[in-house]
């Protein structure tokens, strides 16, 4: 997989998570402001990859086999979560779950493997910034989590 088509890919994975935290936002009242503010975010981690490939003609980027293999997870996990949406059978918790699930696919493994093989690029500097969200998606899931007492 080139570059361009990595970023391609992977800017695919961050909408389809907006998509996912938007219907959560309406399927669950109760947290809404939780997966409202994971939707904008996952948005903007999207348009943040648009940005990345613009400069991949400019710099080319390593993407290791351990990188396809996580972005090729990542895939299956969001089309996972979409399928189990779309069958109108998930409870709050199972959609908190999924989302923990989510965001630990994706912040701990696409991402970290494409930076550890590309110190000093400027996309990567961005894909740092994204990351940073993606840790802080974790905390705050599991945070409203032991909030709401949702076990």
């Amino acid at each position: 997989m080139e570059s361009f088509e990595t970023l391609e890919t992977c800017r695919k994975i961050e909408e389809k998570c907006a998509v996912i935290y938007w219907e959560c936002s309406r399927l669950f009242p109760e947290a809404t402001d939780l997966f409202r503010d994971l939707a904008i975010e996952e948005e903007n981690h999207a348009v943040i990859l648009k940005l990345a490939r613009t400069y991949v003609k400019y710099e080319k980027l390593h993407v290791s086999p351990i990188a396809l293999e996580h972005i090729r997870e990542a895939e299956q996990a969001v089309e996972a979560m979409l399928e189990a949406l779309k069958s109108g059978a998930l409870a709050l918790k199972q959609a908190l779950e999924m989302s923990l699930a989510l965001e630990q696919s994706t912040g701990e493994s696409y991402l970290r493997d494409m930076m550890t093989g590309n110190p000093g690029s400027e996309i990567i500097a961005k894909l740092q910034e994204m990351l940073a969200d993606e840790g802080s998606h974790i905390e705050r899931i599991q945070a409203f989590i032991e909030k709401q007492g949702v076990r």
